[in-house]
């Protein structure tokens, strides 16, 4: 016999929903997903992207020497979208980029530009951070259903791989 996600709740089968015991999980998966949430949404990561090391060096010279940020990303970056805003990459968070961009960024405070360029797969950047704010999770009755689906989904993934490993082929 084939047992189908719906007799399997019909049985009573871990992967159902609607009891309180239930709801108390969803409601304690989302007071998890507030640790998710708490992190810092970044404003002008400003970057500027170029070829090599050297150029990337010898910007920030100049920028520490006086020269606009802005100014320079226009002229130099090869970055089509931020390049042309002065380096502009609005409010984003760090886990948005490539590792080794979001680990920069995540290092630098308010006002700070990387001493050093950032080397990733996409050439060698300059970022300076302009601002931060916080960012509030959304509250439990919007994100509700999701969580239920997720944690729903979870568990007859787990019922499936318990069967699995009972399962004798012959």
């Amino acid at each position: 016999m084939i047992a189908t996600f719906g007799s399997l709740l019909e049985e009573g089968h871990p992967a159902e929903f609607g009891t309180p015991d239930n709801e108390r999980i969803v409601e304690e998966s989302h007071l998890d997903t507030i640790g998710v949430f708490d992190h810092v949404l970044i404003r002008n990561h400003i970057a500027v992207l170029v070829d090599n090391e050297a150029q990337a060096k010898d910007l920030i010279a100049k920028i520490k020497a006086g020269a606009s940020f802005e100014d320079l990303a226009k002229q130099y970056s090869k970055d089509p979208g931020s390049g042309k805003n002065g380096g502009d990459l609005d409010w984003s968070s760090p886990q948005a980029y490539v590792p080794e961009f979001g680990a920069a960024a995540e290092k630098l405070k308010k006002g700070e530009m990387t001493d050093t360029p950032v080397k990733t797969q996409f050439g060698w950047h300059i970022i300076r951070l302009d601002d931060i704010r916080d960012v509030a999770p959304p509250p439990l009755e919007q994100v509700k259903d999701q969580i239920a689906k997720q944690i729903q989904q979870e568990k007859l993934q787990a019922f499936e791989e318990g069967l699995q490993k009972k399962a004798v082929i012959k």
